[in-house]
């Protein structure tokens, strides 16, 4: 059984893609919801667990090893004379300065607390705080599918609605020609051009409600992919049905 699918011109959240006609199916409906540009509460759930398991490795970070270093080097020259050697022989002068030459002073210093048993118990705690927020985004994404899936079906439902109102226009038009050439040509009555008319009316109305309806579905199924609501949708027979919210 092949469903159809609901033509929508949108305008995505992010930005991402210009404006564009989009034939959905239930799956490219769920996968625009599941998106990073869909729905905001799979958004929410995705950073939710970035921040956990940055807590994960903040947690860790306190029970390893701290190492400490510093590094110093210098170029320096030394006359001795300020130290008091003052040497003089006979044939051999000794230098008064010395260098230029190299210092270098290299420290480290390591630190590791073994048996924390606080840090330790926090990274446990937090790192199966992890395991629950990745459960919990699951979650919101089951319900967010089973949202997206509900109003794509209602939306379905609400096309079907539609073209059957707009065939019942289109035959009760009909039947007011029919009933109006019938009485031009003698063999028919006022009255049942007048009860045509009414038909036509009562038709004229539920077209009416059944625009709203799928108006109003289509913009529910926007709302649980996560785009924009000012939307311009289309159905096969090209009726323009445009809603926007301000």
């Amino acid at each position: 059984m092949t469903m159809r699918r609901v033509l929508i011109t949108c305008v995505f959240s992010a930005g991402a893609y210009a404006q564009a006609t989009l034939q959905l199916s239930m799956g490219r409906a769920v996968d625009i919801a599941l998106s990073p540009e869909g729905s905001t509460r799979v958004a929410l759930a995705e950073e939710t667990i970035v921040r956990s398991e940055t807590q994960v490795t903040q947690a860790k970070s306190a029970l390893l090893p701290t190492i400490d270093g510093t590094f110093q080097a210098r170029n320096q020259t030394v006359n001795l004379r300020t130290f008091g050697f003052n040497f003089d022989f006979p044939g051999f002068s000794f230098p008064s300065v010395v260098g230029p030459f190299t210092v270098v002073d290299t420290r480290a210093q390591a630190r590791w607390t073994v048996l924390d048993f606080s840090s330790l118990r926090r990274y446990r705690a937090v790192k199966a705080g992890v395991d629950t927020t990745k459960a919990e985004a699951e979650v919101t994404k089951t319900q967010v599918t089973d949202q997206v899936a509900r109003a794509y079906l209602a939306a379905l439902r609400a096309d079907a609605a539609l073209e059957a109102a707009l065939a019942n226009v289109e035959l009760s038009k009909a039947i007011v020609d029919q009933a109006q050439s019938r009485k031009d040509a003698g063999s028919g009555t006022g009255i049942e051009v007048t009860r045509a008319q009414v038909q036509l009316a009562n038709d004229n109305g539920r077209l009416v409600i059944a625009q709203n309806e799928r108006s109003r579905a289509v913009l529910q199924l926007l709302r649980a992919m996560g785009l924009e609501l000012s939307v311009s949708v289309q159905d096969r027979k090209s009726t323009r049905l445009n809603s926007s919210h301000t």
